[in-house]
């Protein structure tokens, strides 16, 4: 469908490729919401989101907010979007905003719903051991993800897909297939599929205090957890009082029963731990504080020792 004037609504890297692909196509961007600057980094530094950074290089107009009020309203209002992309935008939107756009507002969403509704799809869907992931564009309503589907499309979750990896897949994904929804807008939204919600599932957003391993788990619970975790909060553990990110790993071909956190083997090729059943192969880490290393490198400047152990905090090693 061309000469479409869209809202277009996101804020983090996830959404840039389907702001790109609107930019690119007959649709108008009329202008773009997203969230304010933030700190980040170990400076704090005010830093922009990724849309804003792109919009302002592309001369889009930018509206940042962190909550929507009558008058942002309002001033959508006045633009007569005859539709609403929304990309990860980070904000619920009130039922006014929804029913603003002529067709309403669009939603990618990466997850095939109704699995995985919610903040943390991508993450959640590794973390759980799930051997496919997607892309579902959705019609929104005033539920969390809850709104009929217009399209979906799978992707495969390979075995060393991290969140960071498989978002980046799902991204380019995602804006091939709303260019294709918005393409046959109106015959979508009549042939639109509601959502069963007796299969519906929660992607509960990520936190640190969940990022710490459990050596208890199995190995193979770990390694998701490893992998779901990246790039953010990463997954951790302590060592002799100090904090040790794991940015890889893989489940070990050692055999044999191990302790929950000792350590097996420690070789170039990896540090073994001990796990719930089986056990895990350190390939890359990272110091509190300092870079983080691959295995070889790592060792040569931080000895771990055959038989200590890894643990849950400060105290333990």
């Amino acid at each position: 469908m061309n000469n479409l004037r869209a809202i277009f609504a996101g804020t983090p890297e996830f959404a840039l490729p389907s702001l790109q692909s609107l930019v690119e196509s007959d649709v108008e961007v009329v202008a773009v919401l997203t969230q304010p600057d933030r700190p980040k980094g170990r400076g704090r530094k005010l830093t922009a989101p990724p849309v804003k950074l792109f919009c302002e290089d592309q001369g889009i107009r930018v509206l940042q907010t962190h909550r929507i009020t009558d008058e942002l309203i309002d001033e959508l209002v006045s633009l007569a979007p005859d539709v609403m992309v929304v990309v990860a935008f980070g904000l619920m939107l009130p039922v006014e905003l929804l029913q603003l756009p002529k067709y309403g507002c669009i939603n990618v969403h990466a997850s095939l719903l109704p699995k995985w509704r919610g903040a943390a799809p991508i993450a959640r869907a590794i973390e759980a051991g799930d051997n496919k992931s997607g892309v579902t564009i959705m019609h929104m309503d005033v539920g969390l993800d809850t709104g009929p589907m217009l399209s979906q499309v799978e992707c495969a979750i390979q075995m060393d897909d991290t969140t960071e990896t498989l978002q980046q897949k799902l991204a380019v994904l995602g804006a091939h297939e709303l260019l294709n929804t918005l393409n046959s807008l109106p015959l979508k939204l009549k042939e639109s599929t509601p959502q069963t919600d007796s299969l519906a599932s929660y992607a509960a957003k990520l936190t640190v205090a969940e990022s710490i391993i459990d050596w208890k788990l199995s190995a193979d619970e770990i390694v998701r957890k490893v992998r779901a975790f990246n790039p953010w909060p990463i997954a951790r553990t302590y060592y002799q009082g100090m904090g040790i990110r794991i940015w890889s790993a893989q489940v070990s071909t050692h055999t044999g029963i191990a302790t929950p956190g000792k350590v097996i083997e420690c070789t170039s090729r990896g540090v073994i731990v001990g796990a719930g059943h089986n056990a895990v192969n350190i390939l890359c880490l990272q110091r509190d504080g300092k870079k983080r290393m691959r295995v070889q490198e790592f060792l040569s400047g931080f000895p771990i020792s055959l038989g200590s152990t890894f643990g849950y905090g400060p105290k333990v090693g």
